[in-house]
């Protein structure tokens, strides 16, 4: 992670989902009108992502890395980033704007898209609300933030040999 110091390394992409997540909601040196993408932390003006479709039922499925361009091309399935588990609390996850404007917005950043251009509502009132945290959730995340340095360390799991190799004098070889 490039917010963190000293770093942190994030080994999957639900790892940084939910890393990147409890960033964007409770890091204060985060700016949350560039919408951070949930991927690379970088402004939304940077990172564009394309959803493909499901032709049967016309709900979204995942990225169209082909048409996408965010620096950090991770794999994951949106319907398991939609749920909240206390191992993975995040819900972040990409949708349609709701306002119609042609762009997918990382749900985190919702209030800030409609609050900025294109939108710029002052108020949000009379926005449906598309999207709220699960139950629970913004503790679990405010967790994830307070423990983001305690990341647990690989174990090694190669035996050491620590016994050291019996010496057989010349006299005792057969």
């Amino acid at each position: 992670c490039a917010k963190c110091y000293p770093k942190v390394r994030l080994s999957s992409a639900q790892h940084t989902l939910v890393h990147n997540g409890s960033h964007i909601l409770f890091d204060p040196t985060i700016n949350r009108s560039d919408q951070p993408c949930a991927l690379c932390m970088r402004p939304f003006i940077i990172c564009k992502f394309e959803l493909t479709k499901t032709e049967a039922t016309g709900t979204v499925r995942q990225i169209d890395w082909s048409r996408s361009n965010c620096m950090n091309r991770l794999q994951f399935k949106m319907s398991v980033a939609k749920k909240s588990t206390k191992q993975s609390p995040c819900t972040n996850h990409l949708l349609p704007c709701p306002l119609q404007c042609g762009r997918n917005i990382w749900t985190y950043n919702l209030d800030a898209h409609y609050r900025y251009p294109p939108h710029n509502l002052v108020s949000l009132d009379n926005i449906p609300r598309v999207y709220q945290l699960a139950e629970g959730e913004f503790e679990l995340m405010e967790q994830v933030y307070a423990d983001r340095q305690n990341v647990p360390q690989r174990r090694n799991l190669k035996k050491k040999n620590t016994q050291t190799p019996l010496l057989i004098s010349a006299a005792h070889r057969a």
